[in-house]
């Protein structure tokens, strides 16, 4: 399989390459110049901290001016995330999870499936993705480098990924299509975890201090489990089934916050 940006049908095409926060506008024309080369188009930021097209950074750009000129601004990452079917984070931090840090040659192929939406995501220089903004990835990549000094900047990361990427899309070695059932989108997995919170609050086995903490060990569950949309629906149906009942014959709105707290969570 051969790469050529103007063809609608290159793997590299459904990918989404987002920076959360970049405070500069070198980094973001580096960002725009290296995707350029590699065969990248999507480019989206999010709630920048700089001027993405001031002229340092159409500068920096060169020949992927394109690329700057028609990436798409949103004010927060979950609106950059929206269609996608597969996302991978990319950090300098191991997880405090059971999720292991892959490296990108291993990690990247997942997201040229075709006819899915994907993302990669790199934060911001200073501080680098939060664990909140990483709950939303389903894999997490990490870039191995000399141990005495591996910090690579925004720029620097977005081009090792991106090389890595067109290298895979060139020589064959994307995994061959399956026919599978589509997964359920970043907004659905989402609505998703909005609805279980608020029910297992409801019915007391989840606690506000210790929801957030709780919710990310759901969360990693389920990106593993990768649920199809029909699985997804079928589990929202069971807890709108049992709220339907609780409601009905055991008051269930009114269970909340009258469970008395375990010695695990106080």
């Amino acid at each position: 399989m051969s790469v050529d940006e103007n063809n609608p049908s290159s793997p590299l095409d459904r990918l989404r390459i987002i920076l959360v926060e970049p405070a500069g506008a070198l980094n973001v024309g580096s960002t725009a110049r290296i995707m350029r080369n590699m065969g990248l188009s999507r480019l989206i930021i999010v709630n920048p901290a700089c001027d993405i097209l001031a002229e340092e950074a159409r500068r920096m750009a060169v020949h992927g001016i394109e690329v700057l000129e028609n990436c798409s601004q949103v004010a927060t990452l979950p609106e950059a995330l929206q269609g996608c079917h597969r996302i991978i984070a990319t950090t300098s931090k191991p997880r405090h999870l059971n999720t292991p840090l892959e490296t990108p040659r291993t990690a990247l192929p997942w997201l040229l499936t075709p006819n899915l939406e994907s993302a990669l995501i790199f934060g911001p220089e200073d501080r680098g993705l939060s664990n909140s903004e990483l709950n939303h990835a389903q894999r997490f990549v990490g870039i191995p480098a000399n141990p005495q000094y591996s910090s690579l900047n925004l720029a620097q990361a977005v081009a090792v990924c991106s090389y890595e990427l067109y290298q895979m899309a060139t020589e064959n070695r994307l995994e061959p299509p399956v026919e599978m059932l589509p997964n359920a989108t970043f907004e659905a997995l989402e609505g998703y975890y909005q609805h279980l919170e608020s029910f297992l609050l409801k019915i007391g086995y989840l606690y506000p201090h210790t929801a957030a903490a709780r919710m990310e060990k759901f969360r990693q569950f389920y990106h593993r489990a990768r649920p199809t949309v029909e699985e997804l629906a079928l589990l929202r149906g069971i807890i709108g089934h049992i709220e339907s009942i609780g409601q009905l014959f055991l008051g269930l709105d009114s269970l909340k916050g009258k469970k008395k707290n375990s010695p695990s969570d106080r």
